[in-house]
């Protein structure tokens, strides 16, 4: 049960809403003391959630001692469960004036190959085993699947645009074209005043990069064809 619990907080972190602030000091501190950060933060100390736990508990310990450094970096946000874990960065603020009409492109453009894409990477073929990058299509698919749902591309109780289409999927696979581990990510875009249908005004952008490994995966595993996986392969490790 307390896998359960942490699971569905992980899972329910993949589709959170994000508010936005410009980029200063005193906007950082209260971005990190906001409700939903103290809350988030309360929770893990209640739970005892560290980086050392995170390491030793996690079910995939290589994948997580990677990651590890990530976990309360400034800038960034990482929870957990047994099989789950996500990471949580601020891409744009509304001070550098990316604007909300050039938003798509910009992810599109510049969050294919990230941080994060490339360190899972490096640690498949560290492990032994190969990778599969997938369309945006397919992770979009994909995460429906593993939250059980349809994902709404408009928040309106956030006041924000969810994009999972966008950005590749990256599938771990061992030596027996077994799935080991999957990377899926989800993008929130947020326009300056809440101006949501004017392109012309500036936009703040949040990747959230979820990992999924054990048990978790039936779900992928008892719903997604084998043809799936050819059609949205855009590249093979091996």
């Amino acid at each position: 049960m307390k896998n359960r619990i942490f699971l569905s907080l992980s899972m329910a972190g993949l589709i959170s809403g994000f508010s936005g602030c410009t980029a200063t000091t005193v906007d950082e501190f209260a971005r990190k003391y906001s409700p939903d950060n103290v809350k988030r933060m309360a929770a893990r100390s209640m739970s005892g959630q560290t980086q050392s736990s995170f390491i030793s508990g996690f079910s995939d310990p290589v994948l997580a001692k990677e990651f590890a450094e990530f976990y309360d970096k400034e800038g960034y946000s990482l929870d957990y469960s047994t099989n789950t874990f996500n990471i949580k960065k601020q891409l744009v603020y509304f001070s550098e004036n990316v604007y909300l009409g050039q938003a798509d492109a910009y992810i599109a453009n510049n969050s294919g190959e990230n941080e994060f894409s490339k360190k899972y990477k490096e640690t498949i073929v560290k492990k032994g085993n190969s990778y599969k990058i997938l369309t945006g299509d397919f992770n979009k698919e994909l995460m429906e699947i593993m939250i059980g749902g349809k994902i709404p591309e408009f928040s309106k109780a956030k006041m924000q645009y969810v994009k999972t289409n966008l950005i590749p999927a990256i599938a771990e696979f061992d030596k027996n074209n077994d799935l080991v581990s999957i990377m899926l990510n989800t993008v929130f875009v947020g326009a300056a005043f809440d101006k949501v249908r004017n392109p012309n005004v500036q936009s703040e952008i949040m990747i959230n990069v979820a990992f999924f490994t054990g048990s978790t995966l039936n779900k992928i595993k008892n719903n997604v064809a084998v043809r799936k996986w050819e059609e949205h392969l855009i590249k093979s490790s091996n």
